[in-house]
């Protein structure tokens, strides 16, 4: 009943004329199917799923409704179903080169890269010059630890379609983890000319073209834990030699006891590391992160009273006012570039002498910075940011906060190297002018 535009109009058409082949046979599964891709195609997803179910009720061999289905729930994120829909197709039609693309993509994306392989080298058996099973070859590789091969596979996906935008990129990650960056450069250029709109190949490119963004989009913050979370805490405690929690607790420890229990702003909580520390402390831990993985790993340790999936600063912007009296950043600004905004709202949802603890990866041999904010962050080709001390001194004064701890530590390991930092407990003053 929605209006649709001039362009879909025969799809309309089209949906009308099979309802009324299926009133005077509706057991005919052609014509279900073939309504359900009008409805699909119209944007009616459920309408058109249950065209397709109906479709293979009345014939369970029908192959192509198989495929569709698989199709629309893999859409709609339903990789579970999607996966069962392929191998039904598969079952039916074993050489149906599509279905067993799709299927070794989702193998790999569920965790089970070698039947993947399997899966995806029969498509290729079938078409060898069907380029996108070698991309997905490709990612089968990665999840097993065969770089090179993997590399290999990107390139045979180019060779055959040089202007395959998803190859350029995965080639292009694989020279960057190698520290291959003029080579890796090169092809985020070629995929972002060929994708101009796609901010994500495009905040990569910065990274290594020493540009200098005020931050990521969403989606790359979203994308760089979507595969780590279930692995995040081994990986970032045991591997990277993480204790900027603990590090916390500790430095914040008398003040905390003085004013506890104390409402609690984790603001990139992700797993929610820092919330097990601070929990017992709290009358109110409250956990924001954009990534719904990370969401997930933190709320199975029934600590937070709250949790939000939401950007930073579109959560502090509606949160209310003198509401919090701790607010924590523990490593998130390393995926924030200008983080003046972040600090105004963070002292506006603050109580009067509430504190703001963060840590931030600190500029090497970094010049004293006067007012530029271009030049108080830096993007490195790791993809994260660093801060300049002097610039986070400058800003905590603007803002109305006293630095009240001021630690200089690594905060990390990054390629068994020990990353430099800062941790600071900035207070909030009783001062209601803030600087503009």
């Amino acid at each position: 009943d929605q209006p649709v535009s001039d362009a879909l109009l025969p799809v309309v058409a089209a949906i009308e004329s099979f309802q009324q082949a299926l009133h005077i046979d509706r057991r005919n599964p052609v014509y279900q199917f073939q309504c359900g891709m009008s409805l699909q195609h119209l944007g009616r997803a459920d309408d058109a799923a249950g065209r397709y179910r109906e479709a293979i009720r009345l014939n369970p061999k029908f192959h192509e409704a198989h495929y569709n289905l698989g199709l629309l729930l893999q859409n709609q994120g339903s990789l579970d179903g999607a996966i069962r829909c392929y191998r039904c197709a598969i079952m039916h039609k074993p050489d149906m080169v599509e279905a067993l693309n799709n299927l070794g993509s989702l193998l790999t994306a569920r965790g089970q890269p070698a039947e993947a392989l399997q899966v995806l080298h029969r498509a290729l058996s079938l078409r060898p010059d069907f380029h996108v099973p070698y991309n997905n070859v490709g990612t089968a590789m990665i999840k097993l630890g065969r770089n090179s091969e993997a590399i290999a596979a990107f390139r045979k996906a180019l060779d055959l379609a040089p202007d395959f935008v998803e190859a350029l990129v995965n080639l292009a990650e694989q020279h960057q983890l190698s520290g291959n960056n003029g080579e890796a450069l090169a092809l985020y250029a070629r995929a972002a000319a060929l994708d101009p709109g796609n901010e994500l190949i495009l905040f990569s490119r910065d990274s290594l073209a020493h540009n200098n963004p005020p931050r990521p989009p969403d989606e790359y913050v979203r994308r760089v834990f979507r595969e780590m979370a279930h692995t995040f805490d081994q990986h970032l405690v045991e591997d990277l030699d993480y204790r900027i929690p603990q590090i916390l607790k500790s430095e914040l420890a008398t003040w905390i006891a003085q004013r506890a229990p104390v409402a609690v702003l984790d603001l990139g909580c992700g797993t929610g590391l820092f919330g097990a520390e601070i929990k017992a402390h709290a009358n109110r831990l409250v956990g924001i992160d954009l990534s719904p993985e990370m969401l997930a790993m933190a709320r199975s340790r029934r600590q937070y009273d709250e949790l939000h999936e939401a950007e930073l600063v579109a959560y502090l912007r509606v949160a209310a006012a003198d509401s919090f009296d701790l607010a924590v950043a523990a490593d998130v600004f390393i995926y924030v570039g200008d983080v003046t905004e972040t600090f105004k709202l963070v002292r506006r949802i603050l109580k009067t002498g509430g504190r703001f603890a963060f840590s931030v990866e600190k500029i090497e041999n970094a010049v004293e910075i006067a007012e530029n904010p271009l030049e108080s962050y830096r993007l490195g080709e790791s993809g994260r940011y660093a801060h300049a001390r002097s610039h986070i001194e400058m800003l905590a004064k603007r803002c109305g906060f006293a630095i009240a701890i001021d630690l200089d530590r690594t905060i990390r390991k990054e390629r068994n190297k020990p990353v430099q930092g800062s941790i600071f407990v900035l207070e909030k003053t009783g001062n209601t002018k803030v600087a503009s």
